[in-house]
């Protein structure tokens, strides 16, 4: 290890097994990882955290262990602070992850530049996929690429990224002007991220993504997806406090300020004023008066911004509507997709609604509902819905399909479609894709256009399931890429069938073997989101025995461990003789027959 390291990545832990070892594993996959010292801080846990990061250091004589009774997180990013030995410092949550290459991206540019520090673009990250967020979206908005040499007054909008994981800072620049967490108390990121936004110099940006945040389905959940407690949102209102003082202390310009006020009646306070009813009876009040006093901080002309149903929620918190904020908030996603709701409201509301104003602000949604085919077209049914608008409001619906490299073809849709959906706000159309468009294209995409007098809105199909739908000498694949963005590519096939009988694990690689009735061309994995390739040579047997092999790390080498295996071949399908379970210390993997293919997916698990 260098004593002079380029990056000190600092992760605090706490009872975080599950999601720890692929956090760490993906700081490993770094291409300067030589050049980087990462400093693992136990803060008192009490589950295997410890045992996995005694075992990293005692592995990686670049990865550092340390122990600590409980203190929170601000103690332990402080502490590894103090203790970072590199010239620039990352923050990396120990259930989330930072993709490849990104360290070395983000120093690059810091270097280019000097920077104070380099922020970067982040997604969230689920089971199986990962998309966009309104935090980043935001804050990025105004960003084609890169943004280089900027100061946080020219950029007001960048108040909505105040996470400090998705960043690289220079460790003399936090030292200089001694910016630390403030210790016990939750959300400590944003003003520490706010801080550094004000006292930066020269700040650097890449819309890349480089991060992604997971959203945790277990029951530990992280406090930031903990918001129907009473104390996170005493914690969240000590938080805009602090920013306040911050923001008169900095003497923040007026776009800074009012960008500030609006995240907070946006955002921040919206947050537990949708799920007000969820909180305890004698908490309802203390709610109210506390979101009171935050607002006598805002220019109340900034509330003219807010969309019909957040004007009302306010206005139900200045009359101390109890009442009637538990049965709105209750209601609150309903309305968004059954205007009719407004009907039972009280009088003194009705008057905030405009719904056709706030759907401008909205983004059209399109889901993929049925696909069917015959020898000449392909069917694709899909919900077609923009928040606040009624099914029948009037407009216009087209549809292009976008191949894999770009080019876009006009479709047509199926007019003689009709079919009613139980969503007031939605409507079921169709769209008919001609077969011989999409054979040679690949990797085919649909972006769908609503067009009205005020406003034109599209955005790409989604998808929640995948699939096959068989034509005869063809099959259409139904898939799923980032951002939940359906996709289909059209698949000849053949009487060539391929019968895979046996799975070995040794030696860290999986030993695959069948038998078929042809010649076989090299087997592939390829990832179900972003169509990543891995390919394995293929040994073919006189009497139609083949085998391959695929190293088990390769599974992991990607935030989705979800893959099909596949060979060049045109082929009729791939089987499975049965269900195959492998595990090592930190992860389970599973073969399983799924649409003609061999699906490989992983489950975290913990064995010690």
């Amino acid at each position: 290890m260098k004593t002079n390291p380029k990056i000190s990545v600092v992760v605090p832990i706490y009872n975080i097994e599950n999601y720890l070892p692929e956090t760490l594993n993906s700081i490993l996959k770094q291409s300067m990882i030589e050049e980087m010292e990462v400093l693992m801080i136990d803060d008192g846990s009490t589950d295997n955290s410890i045992n996995i990061i005694d075992e990293y250091a005692l592995d990686y004589d670049n990865f550092y262990a340390y122990h600590k009774s409980n203190e929170g997180p601000s103690i332990a990013r402080n502490l590894g602070i103090e203790l970072a030995k590199g010239e620039y410092v990352m923050f990396l949550d120990s259930d989330d992850i930072i993709l490849p290459d990104r360290c070395e991206k983000l120093y690059e540019l810091a270097k280019k530049n000097d920077s104070d520090f380099v922020g970067s673009f982040g997604k969230r990250l689920t089971r199986y996929n990962f998309y966009g967020s309104l935090i980043y979206n935001n804050a990025y908005k105004n960003i084609e690429d890169k943004k280089e040499n900027v100061i946080f007054e020219e950029m007001p909008e960048l108040i909505w990224d105040t996470f400090c994981t998705n960043k690289l800072y220079k460790k003399s620049f936090l030292d200089e002007n001694n910016i630390r967490f403030i210790p016990k108390m939750k959300y400590e990121d944003i003003p520490f991220a706010l801080e550094a936004y004000s006292l930066g110099n020269n700040i650097s940006l890449t819309k890349d993504t480089s991060y992604l945040w997971r959203i945790r389905q277990d029951n530990n959940s992280s406090v930031t997806q903990q918001h129907q407690r009473y104390e996170n949102f005493e914690d969240r209102i000590k938080m805009i406090r602090l920013c306040y003082d911050m923001a008169q202390k900095r003497n923040f310009n007026d776009k800074v300020k009012r960008e500030l006020f609006f995240r907070w009646i946006n955002y921040d306070l919206i947050l537990y004023l949708k799920i007000f009813y969820q909180f305890s009876e004698k908490d309802h009040l203390k709610i109210i008066e506390e979101i009171i006093k935050i607002l006598d901080l805002v220019p109340m002309e900034l509330m003219k911004g807010l969309n019909s149903t957040k004007k009302i929620m306010y206005k139900m918190v200045f009359e101390k509507d109890i009442e009637s904020l538990c049965y709105f908030s209750k209601k609150y996603y309903e309305l968004m997709k059954n205007p009719h709701f407004s009907k039972n409201l009280k009088d003194e509301y009705k008057e905030y609604i405009d719904f056709e104003k706030d759907a401008m602000d909205e983004k059209l949604i399109v889901y993929k509902e049925e696909v069917s085919l015959d020898k000449n077209n392909v069917y694709i049914t899909f919900s077609e819905r923009i928040n606040y608008l009624k099914n029948d409001y009037p407009h216009e619906t087209k549809a292009r399909l976008i191949d894999i490299v770009g080019n876009e073809y006009e479709l047509e849709m199926n007019n003689k479609f009709n079919k009613k959906s139980d969503n007031l706000a939605e409507s079921i159309k169709q769209i008919i894709v001609p077969i011989d468009l999409i054979k040679d294209k690949g990797h085919s995409k649909i972006k769908v256009e609503y067009v009205c007098d005020k406003f034109k809105k599209e955005n790409f199909l989604t998808n929640l399931y995948r699939g096959v739908r068989e034509g005869g000498d063809f099959d259409v694949e139904i898939g799923i890429e980032e951002d939940g963005i359906f996709f289909m590519d059209i698949r000849e096939t053949n009487n060539l069938n391929i019968n895979i009988d046996n799975i070995k694990l040794n030696d860290n690689t999986f030993e695959i073997s069948g038998k078929t009735d042809g010649k076989l061309d090299d087997f592939y994995i390829e990832n179900v989101i972003n169509q990543e390739k891995i390919f394995y040579k293929t040994r073919n047997e006189e009497d139609g025995r083949f085998s391959f092999s695929i190293p088990y790390e390769d599974i992991l080498n990607h935030p989705v461990r979800k893959w099909e295996i596949r060979t060049k071949n045109i082929f009729n399908s791939i089987e499975l003789n049965r269900k195959y379970s492998f595990h090592n210390k930190y992860d389970k993997i599973e073969f399983e027959n799924a649409r003609k293919k061999i699906l490989i997916s992983e489950d975290i698990q913990i064995f010690f």
